[in-house]
């Protein structure tokens, strides 16, 4: 079993069942950015972490990013508001890994919107930071 697979998963199902985000995207929410997708979604992109070498416990500090994609980047509001709605519903989560995982606690890092290079296109950045641990 993965731990990051699994913290991926949940990430996920909670924004897919967010009532807030799940408005503004239509459902529009994704493992990987698929090739035919509506104008506004969301896909899960980069992950990173570490380890904490703790004596009494073995912890990771595991960081993904949610991406925010808007094919109608003139209207960065719309992007600025998908991506508040998902930085509440990582703020408000109560998320349980399966075992042998907990975790500890989740936050939300840095939130940005930014236009595409082609200027017709925005995004929206939420990273997402857990303390997961192995029970």
């Amino acid at each position: 079993m993965s731990v990051s697979a699994e913290f991926q998963k949940a990430l996920v199902d909670l924004l897919r069942a967010d009532a807030g985000v799940s408005a503004l995207v239509h459902g529009a929410v994704y493992d990987e950015i698929p090739k035919s997708r509506p104008d506004l979604c969301i896909s899960i992109g980069p992950s990173d972490y570490h380890f904490l070498d703790l004596q009494c416990s073995n912890l990771r500090l595991q960081t993904v990013q949610v991406d925010i994609y808007n094919r109608d980047g003139r209207r960065l509001v719309d992007t600025r508001r998908t991506v508040d709605a998902v930085a509440d519903a990582v703020r408000a989560a109560t998320i349980t890994l399966p075992t042998p995982y907990a975790l500890n606690n989740i936050r939300v890092g840095i939130c940005r919107v930014f236009h595409e290079a082609d200027g017709r296109a925005s995004r929206g950045v939420v990273q997402v930071e857990a303390e997961i641990e192995e029970i």
